[in-house]
């Protein structure tokens, strides 16, 4: 039996069918979190029940209810008495909900546990798209290239987050349940320094998320506009990239643990603290959303320039824009708003909490789908790769492909000799060369000769579906 029927199987009918008693209460919290068993109470009396271990309460208060003269519990204002529990921080943010009815309260609640399922859904689809994105681009050498390895690290760093953010999420689910059986628990928050820990170390690979979006941003943006091309500079961005959200982490999780009050800092992303963190990511966005202004007005002159139809121009802009949105993180900016409150209009609740939830948990999606499975180049490697595969099946074909092979080597050597001469040349990209500015960067050959009229170009920023030619030449960063 559970701790909710052994809660409620603690009266007899007789008893209770006499008026003289409220029932039994099972009570869960407003956070969905420990659950309270009032014991059934004679009317017009008060039971006191000790605030039991969460790391939301404040263990030495104790939780009061009154049996009414009817046989019914009374709350307050709407509010059950558990509410006492909850740490100072928590309280005051609950002490703004006192005029909001119990139903308003309910609604909120049920459309943020359906938006936390939904982020956990993002979260695993995104795991599994991420994983995928990021062994295809290690795995074909052809796609060796600045542009993949930016992305790379972007993949990366979404890899990590996005792993520390679904264990931490199913611990935090599991302890839900089986405090909500009554049980004990034994979870990442019952050891005494690891959730904090594993808060930081989240909180870290969700700065790095954000500088390494701004790398994405800052290298596009110089693609676009520098006069003359350079090689990047790999340990500027690796510095960006990695070293960069160390020091206002460091700075925040000194604060936290000198000043936080509960356990696992517990209510952290309320407190004035938090914009230790939050200013510089903040910052990123809009940085990222002046980059995506510019490459977007620079295409534009371009598209304007090669006297395409208004029709083709606003086609390739959206085109753009929507590759380069999820890369930059800018569709966060939509979702700064404060929270909602549970008495406002319920169509605003539910797009901000499942927006913001499908935003956040799927750009590891968008991010893997628009620059690499919907990769022209990608796509033709895989094919390559499945044609290959599929031929050394067929004894009939192996001789064939013997001879194939001996081709494709005396080519490759070609191709290098091609890429040493091309990696020497800088100049400022033409109209013509203006279209590749958020995928895999690749420099072409035809007939065995560099074709300087397509190298850098945007052309699959604006047509993601477009494939290259068989022979493609990758400079390495």
């Amino acid at each position: 039996m559970s701790s909710e029927e052994n809660c409620l199987a603690s009266s007899d009918d007789a008893t209770l069918a006499s008026g003289h008693y409220c029932p039994p209460y099972w009570e869960p919290t407003l956070t969905n979190g420990p659950w309270f068993c009032w014991p059934r109470t004679e009317v017009n009396s008060t039971v006191s029940i000790k605030c039991p271990e969460y790391f939301a309460f404040d263990t030495s208060h104790m939780a009061t209810r009154q049996c009414g003269s009817d046989g019914q519990w009374s709350d307050f204002n709407g509010f059950s008495p558990v509410t006492v529990c909850f740490n100072p921080d928590i309280l005051d943010m609950i002490n703004d909900f006192r005029n909001t009815s119990h139903a308003d309260i309910t609604y909120l609640q049920s459309v943020i546990t359906g938006a936390r399922i939904l982020e956990i859904v993002g979260y695993s689809i995104s795991l599994a798209a991420i994983v995928i994105a990021f062994f295809i681009l290690c795995y074909f050498r052809n796609l060796q290239c600045h542009r993949t390895s930016i992305h790379k690290q972007l993949l990366l760093s979404l890899l990590i987050r996005t792993v520390l953010d679904i264990v931490l999420h199913v611990d935090n689910m599991y302890r839900l349940q089986v405090m909500h059986n009554g049980s004990a628990y034994d979870t990442i928050g019952k050891v005494e320094g690891l959730c904090e820990v594993f808060e930081v170390f989240r909180q870290y690979t969700r700065f790095s998320v954000f500088t390494w979006m701004f790398v994405e941003g800052f290298y596009l943006n110089g693609m676009v506009t520098a006069a003359v091309f350079r090689k990047p500079n790999f340990k500027l961005y690796y510095f960006i990239g990695w070293i960069l959200p160390v020091g206002p982490i460091i700075s925040w999780a000194v604060t936290m643990h000198y000043t936080a009050t509960t356990p696992c800092w517990f209510g952290y992303a309320i407190s004035d603290y938090y914009w230790i963190i939050e200013a510089p990511r903040l910052l990123i966005l809009v940085i990222n959303l002046g980059f995506l202004i510019n490459i977007i007005r620079i295409l534009v002159t371009k598209l304007r320039e090669s006297n395409t139809s208004e029709t083709q121009q606003v086609r390739k802009t959206i085109k753009a824009a929507i590759l380069l949105v999820p890369l930059l993180g800018v569709n966060s900016l939509l979702f700064l708003s404060a929270p909602p409150q549970p008495s406002d209009n319920k169509v605003y609740i539910v797009i901000h909490y499942y927006g913001s939830m499908f935003a956040i948990s799927f750009q590891g999606f968008f991010v893997a789908l628009l620059h690499c499975f919907m990769h022209g180049e990608v796509r033709m490697l895989l094919r390559r790769k499945w044609s290959g595969w599929q031929s050394s099946r067929r004894p009939s074909r192996r001789r064939m492909s013997s001879t194939t092979t001996t081709d494709v080597s005396r080519n490759d050597s070609l191709l290098k000799k091609a890429q040493r001469k091309w990696s020497s040349r800088s100049r400022r990209p033409s109209s013509a060369e203006f279209t590749e500015c958020t995928q895999i960067e690749c420099h072409h050959v035809s007939n065995g000769n560099l074709d300087a009229q397509t190298a850098p170009n945007m052309n699959l920023l604006i047509d993601p579906e477009a494939a290259t030619s068989d022979q493609d030449v990758f400079t390495e960063p």
